[in-house]
């Protein structure tokens, strides 16, 4: 997990914060951005993530799977934007994945 956490970082910009949510979920701040440029850079860290891979103490080279939800702010509670987020999350994990749904 601490090297797909070094590596998530090394593909967000700078003003990003990355933290990690609940088990294998991570939530990604995107400060001032817009949903396009969001919805932009889930699908090029899905696309940088689907090329990293490990190798685990047996020698067994892994490779990682992502399902991103994403919401934009809009004049609500952080309790809403989590519960649009994770809804957009299930959508993505239940399409497929490597998914990206942006909430509406």
């Amino acid at each position: 997990m601490q090297a797909l956490t070094e590596f998530l970082l090394l593909n967000l910009r700078r003003s990003d914060l990355l933290c990690r949510y609940a088990g294998d979920r991570f939530g990604i701040l995107l400060p001032d951005t817009t949903a396009a440029v969001a919805e932009e850079i889930g699908q090029q860290l899905a696309a940088a993530v689907r090329h990293f891979a490990y190798r685990t103490e047996t020698g067994q080279v892994l490779y990682q799977r992502v399902s991103i939800g994403a919401a934009t702010a809009a004049d609500e509670t952080a309790s809403a934007l989590l519960k649009r987020a994770g809804k957009a999350l299930r959508q993505a994990k239940d399409d497929r994945a490597n998914a990206l749904y942006l909430a509406a």
